[in-house]
């Protein structure tokens, strides 16, 4: 045997097993989970709300301007 020939199977199994066993991958995730928010000032925040006219849409810019 030559290491083509290897390879060409050992491909062929991967593909095959694959195809009869499924990737493992899931479409869906039903979870229930807790959360808590808190409010605070703080200029160097990585997420900032800010209260806007428009309600039509909400954007970011590159520069961290809305």
């Amino acid at each position: 045997m030559n290491r083509r020939n290897v390879l060409l199977g050992l491909g062929t199994a991967a593909a095959g097993s694959g195809i009869v066993f499924g990737s493992g991958a899931f479409t869906q995730v039903q979870a229930e989970r807790d959360i808590t928010i808190g409010v605070s000032t703080d200029e160097n925040a990585l997420v900032e709300l800010k209260p806007n006219d428009s309600i039509e849409s909400v954007f970011q810019s590159d520069s961290g301007e809305s």
